[in-house]
C-alpha cells in the first residue's frame, strides 16, 4: 500500500505503475475506490491486506488527518513501514502524531537539493533502488527481474 498526501497524486501514480511493473501487487486509493465505496472501509481493507505500507512524508503528509489515521493503523496492525521522505520536513522523526511511530525508523531520502519531488525522474535514482531492496528484504517472494 502507497500512503501519501493529495498533492502528490502525478507523482505517486508514477511510483505505482512502476512498482506494478515490477510485479508487485500494490494499492493505491485512486484505482482500488469505486463509485459510492466507503474511503475508509476501503483504505482499511488496503492496509489489512497489505504487506508493507510505503509512507511518502511531506510537511502536508504529516499534518493529514487521513494521512494520519493510515500510520496509525499501520503501526497499530505491526504493518512494515517504509517511510520516503519526499520534502524536507522540521525535524525526524516529523513532529505531532506520527512521532512515535517513526521513532527509530530510517527514511530514504528522495527529496533534492532545496528543490521538492516536482521532477519525473523523481523514481529513477539510486534512492529507488534502495527502496527496492527494503521491499525485497519485506517481499521476497516478488521476481522483479533484472531492475
Amino acid at each position: 500500500m502507497i500512503s501519501y498526501q493529495w498533492d502528490y497524486q502525478k507523482y505517486i501514480i508514477d511510483l505505482y505503475k512502476l512498482l506494478i511493473k515490477l510485479n508487485y501487487k500494490c494499492w493505491l486509493d485512486i484505482f482500488q475506490m469505486g463509485g459510492g465505496d466507503s474511503l475508509f472501509e476501503k483504505i482499511d481493507n488496503g492496509i489489512r491486506y497489505a504487506k508493507c505500507v510505503i509512507a511518502c512524508i511531506t510537511p502536508k503528509y504529516t499534518k493529514s488527518i487521513n494521512c494520519r489515521r493510515e500510520m496509525s493503523l499501520s503501526d497499530a496492525l505491526s504493518k512494515p513501514i517504509i517511510p520516503l521522505l519526499l520534502e524536507l520536513t522540521d525535524t525526524w522523526p516529523p513532529s505531532g502524531p506520527m512521532s512515535m511511530i517513526f521513532t527509530g525508523k530510517s527514511f530514504i531520502d528522495f527529496r533534492r537539493s532545496n528543490k521538492n519531488i516536482q521532477n519525473d525522474s523523481i523514481w529513477k535514482s539510486k534512492q529507488f533502488k534502495k527502496l527496492l531492496a527494503q521491499l525485497k528484504e519485506i517481499i521476497p517472494e516478488v521476481d522483479t527481474g533484472k531492475f
